[in-house]
């Protein structure tokens, strides 16, 4: 290889991965082809030496590539940036949980979970630099909606993020949502519905019979402080459609109070919708049942509806749900 190049360093992420893979994946604007190109022109090395493209990687790995294929690049990879708070402890995103692995905050109401500027920016940018990989970056393990609060999952590393990913799929995952609707709500419901998404509209849907796939939406509805006008109620889903709580609540005649979009009253400033406790089981991580508390608004909402004393009661309540005690 002649001319300037630009060494990477393979992290404890990248080992066992196929070089043309962790290339192409840190320099998503080259087309596989070209990594495989580049290659073969020698214009990548490994070790200062020649490598295949399907070389499996070892952590510390110093791969050449040219100073100027890096620099056409390197406004798309996924580099490192410094980090975009001052503090390691994330002031603007309260932390509930740290690890190794793993990473849960109280998701503020109006963030963006994806996305430019959003909390997997500020979270990446934070947390990259623990164990640097050219082909992993801190990420969510699940999307909780823009105007949504509470406990949000972030896998800090491949092994975490593997873990995470697994529990969810495998439904291992539990979630209590704290909401306020819109009507009486007194005894305990499963609501099960068949959903698409009208992307028109941006809208969840009941599936029509011919939807080429409808997808299953299962929720446990628990009343907590049913009134005339509005109760509060504990979600707790089974899985994880987009905007299906609320759709379910919507179709049955109590929408979140204050969700216009799906026929919620609206005198409201905005509604209530709350991940206040979660629980993980996994084979290959251990946390403990993580909760969050209610933002000023939640707070405010719940005393003057319901009464100081049932913030209290709202917790002991989701403590009890999430670790059976």
């Amino acid at each position: 290889m002649t001319g300037k190049t630009e060494p990477l360093f393979a992290g404890p992420d990248d080992g066992g991965k196929r070089l043309d893979r962790v290339l192409r994946r840190h320099f998503p604007r080259l087309a596989l082809s070209g990594v495989y190109r580049l290659i073969r022109r020698g214009r990548v090395k490994v070790n200062r030496a020649p490598a295949s493209p399907a070389y499996r990687l070892k952590p510390g790995d110093r791969i050449d590539v040219s100073a100027d294929v890096a620099a056409l690049a390197r406004d798309t990879t996924m580099e490192r940036t410094a980090p975009l708070t001052g503090d390691r402890r994330l002031p603007s995103l309260p932390v509930l949980y740290e690890s190794e692995h793993v990473l849960a905050v109280n998701k503020p109401y109006g963030a963006l979970v994806h996305g430019p500027d959003s909390l997997a920016d500020i979270v990446a940018a934070e947390y990259a630099g623990e164990a640097p990989s050219l082909s992993f970056r801190p990420g969510p393990a699940h999307r909780l909606d823009r105007n949504t609060t509470g406990v949000q999952l972030f896998g800090l590393t491949l092994f975490g993020a593997r873990a995470l990913a697994n529990s969810f799929h495998s439904h291992r995952v539990m979630k209590i949502y704290c909401a306020l609707v819109d009507g009486e709500i007194r005894a305990e419901e499963e609501w099960e519905d068949v959903l698409e998404r009208d992307d028109a509209r941006r809208l969840t849907i009941s599936a029509r019979p011919d939807a080429a796939r409808g997808l299953s939406a299962t929720t446990r509805v628990v009343p907590l402080f049913p009134g005339k006008r509005f109760s509060l109620v504990f979600f707790l889903p089974e899985t994880g459609r987009t905007h299906q709580l609320r759709f379910q609540s919507s179709r049955r005649g109590h929408p979140l109070a204050g969700d216009a979009k799906y026929g919620g009253s609206i005198d409201r400033s905005r509604y209530l919708l709350h991940c206040q406790g979660l629980a993980v089981r996994s084979d290959d991580l251990s946390l403990p049942p993580l909760f969050a508390p209610l933002d000023r608004f939640g707070r405010k909402t719940v005393e003057e509806l319901f009464g100081r004393s049932a913030i209290g009661t709202l917790r002991r309540l989701c403590r009890e749900r999430l670790t059976g005690a």
